[in-house]
């Protein structure tokens, strides 16, 4: 199986880790969800990775998957006003990328975590 960086990070930091991996439907556009029936564990006890837009800045925040991101909490826990989603070109990663692909390279933004 192939890593990511954040496995790799682990790995060479000799961080003890396990890999829980499960066979990915490419229909599905809810990974969270997928992943939670998947792995039989209770959305609320797995998390997922958003990326928010807050006055220019990308930021990261982890929610439950069972969860929603509320933007204007968002907001306020990073001192701002304005918020809003990546465009669509952000969210799908670069040109040629499938959205699954693009998941590594959101995370390697210069966001705010």
């Amino acid at each position: 199986m192939t890593g990511t960086p954040a496995t790799a990070l682990l790995a060479r930091e000799k961080v003890s880790h396990t890999l829980h991996p499960y066979p990915h439907d490419p229909r599905s556009d809810a990974f969270g969800e997928e992943a939670a029936t998947a792995l039989d564990v209770a959305p609320d006890r797995l998390f997922k990775t958003l990326i928010a837009s807050v006055d220019g800045r990308l930021v990261c925040a982890v929610v439950p998957v069972a969860g929603r991101l509320d933007l204007k909490a968002l907001a306020a826990a990073v001192g701002a006003n304005g918020r809003q989603w990546p465009n669509r070109r952000l969210r799908r990663g670069p040109p040629g990328t499938s959205s699954e692909a693009s998941r590594p390279w959101r995370t390697r933004l210069n966001c705010r975590w």
